[in-house]
Formats: structure tokens, sequence, C-alpha cells
């Protein structure tokens, strides 16, 4: 009878200790999900962000213009990205199959002038524009204010 006794008093015991531990990760998971619902709604009460106004631009860029801003509404599909930047074009050498379209972006600090192949275009900083590569061969990219930054573009 003694030994019964021993048993079930240790049994209650380790049933108690899971019990705490149970109520305790029942406090968890509530606290979890009572926090999710909370950041879930400070978010959706937020501006949307579509809303052009929330838009905050990174530092050192250049200030919002009607150009600019409308810029994003209108752009178009592109097959790769070459950035200029103070440093130069990058990449610096791109392949792509031709009757693919290449955005130029000017990241710099000033204005440039982009030539390629019979054409020029001056970009703003901020600004980009989309060249389509209709032949085959190799096609070199500069900038007339900084003929030392140049890209090759190969259309294959």
């Amino acid at each position: 009878m003694q030994s019964l006794r021993r048993r079930y008093n240790r049994n209650m015991a380790e049933s108690k200790k899971y019990m705490w531990l149970l109520v305790v990760c029942g406090v968890v998971v509530l606290a979890l999900y009572l926090g999710s619902l909370a950041a879930d709604r400070l978010w959706s009460s937020g501006t949307s962000s579509r809303d052009p106004s929330a838009f905050v631009p990174p530092p050192g860029a250049p200030p919002r213009s009607a150009s600019n801003t409308t810029a994003v509404e209108a752009q178009k599909p592109f097959d790769i990205a070459v950035s200029y930047t103070d440093a130069g074009f990058t990449p610096a050498r791109a392949a792509l199959p031709r009757g693919k379209t290449v955005r130029f972006t000017n990241n710099s600090s000033a204005p440039m002038r982009i030539t390629i192949a019979s054409m020029s275009a001056e970009l703003k900083s901020g600004e980009y524009m989309h060249y389509t590569f209709s032949e085959a061969g190799s096609s070199n990219v500069s900038d007339i204010l900084k003929p030392d930054h140049s890209a090759a573009i190969v259309i294959q």
C-alpha cells in the first residue's frame, strides 16, 4: 500500500510539471498570435505601398519630379539592366540575343550623354532609357561627356 501511495504521489508530481509546461506553452502561443494580429492591424492601417506619396527615396537619390515619378508607371519590360555610375558602366560587358532590350539607367551624380551605335541621348541623374538591339555583332556604349566610360554589348 505504501508503494502504491508513493507511485501515485510521484505520478501526480510529474503530472503537475507537465501541466505547468502545457500552460506556459499555451501562453506563449497565445502571445505570438495576438502579437501577429496587432502587427497586421498596424501595417494594414498605414499607407499603401502603391501610394506614390508614401515612397521615400534612398539617401542621395535625385529629388522627385514629374519625369521620374511618372516614369515608374510607364516602365517597359527589358531583358538586362546596365547601370551608369560615377565609376562607369556596370556591367562593363554584356551578351544577349538579337531583339532583346537593355535598360540603361543613369545612377551617377551628374547628367550623361549616352551613345549607342548612331543614337545619342541625354540622361539626367535617375533617368533611364531602353534600347533594343536588332542586329548581331558588338556594340560600344559610351558617355560622350566621359569618353573613358564605356561598355561593350555583344549581340548574338
